[in-house]
This record gives C-alpha cells, sequence and structure tokens, in this order.
C-alpha cells in the first residue's frame, strides 16, 4: 500500500504505512499547513538574497583591492616612462615587491641609470669636440701668425 495525500486550502494529510519485513505495522499521519511553509520559504528566499548580495560586495571589494594593489604600481612605472621620454631622468621608482612587477620596476631603473649614464658620456664627449675645435682654430691661427712671422722676418 502507498501513502495518501487529502487536502483542503493550505493544509495536507499525508498517510504513510509502517511496514517491515512485508508485514503492517501502522500508519503514519503527518498534517502539513503549506502557509506557514510558504512564509517559511518566502523569509528563506530573503536570507539567501540577503546573503548572496553581502557575498557579491565582499567579493567587488576584493576584487577592486586587488586591482589596485597590481594596477597602481603599473600606473606609477607609465607615468614615470612618460617623464623619462620628457627628458627628466630624475625618475627612480622605489619597491619591495619580488614579483614581475618589481622586476619590471627593477628593470625601469636600470634603464634609467644607463640612459644617465649615456647623457654623461654624450655630455663629455660634446666637451672634447667643442675641445678639439678650440684646438684646431688655436693651431691654425698660430700657423698663421708664425706666417707672417716668418714673412716678415724675411723682409
Amino acid at each position: 500500500m502507498g501513502e495518501t495525500v487529502t487536502g483542503e486550502g493550505h493544509a495536507y494529510n499525508v498517510i504513510i504505512p509502517v511496514i517491515v519485513r512485508e508485514k503492517q505495522y501502522g500508519y503514519i499521519n503527518l498534517t502539513i499547513n503549506t502557509e506557514d511553509f510558504s512564509s517559511m520559504m518566502r523569509e528563506r528566499l530573503f536570507q539567501r538574497i540577503i546573503a548572496a548580495l553581502f557575498v557579491f560586495g565582499l567579493g567587488t571589494i576584493f576584487i577592486v583591492y586587488l586591482a589596485r594593489r597590481y594596477t597602481k604600481p603599473i600606473e606609477e612605472v607609465v607615468q614615470a616612462a612618460r617623464m623619462v621620454a620628457g627628458g627628466n631622468l630624475d625618475q627612480e621608482l622605489r619597491t619591495e615587491r619580488k614579483d614581475e612587477i618589481g622586476e619590471l620596476t627593477q628593470s625601469f631603473n636600470y634603464m634609467v641609470r644607463k640612459l644617465r649614464e649615456e647623457r654623461v658620456l654624450e655630455e663629455k664627449l660634446r666637451k672634447a669636440e667643442h675641445l678639439a675645435s678650440i684646438g684646431q682654430f688655436s693651431t691654425s691661427i698660430a700657423h698663421e701668425i708664425r706666417n707672417l712671422l716668418i714673412l716678415s722676418a724675411s723682409q
């Protein structure tokens, strides 16, 4: 024998037979009030929605934190690179990071140091070229003066 369900409105009677080794010992009679069940389901739904919004909010805050943590150092490198491209070689970024962003920062600092060294070498070369041209000018003036002196001594 199976279960019997009868109902009126929002209340249901469920009769379940108790059978052990094919012998029936009795019945279990349950009365279920669906109105109470519906209000409980609505309350649980509201609680699940609040919990989902809370988890979603925490996730969003965590994602914003991570995004900021990883994009801010990159933005600093980009800003410093713009200043270096504009000719300002006084840029040096500080970092304690040991990840790829830290490596990027160290590479940037190395590049800026090399550019400073190159600028110093170019300045020295420019000065040496200037002194060499002054030396050539002095040599040509001394040569002309000597020619004039020789010319006037022979007359």
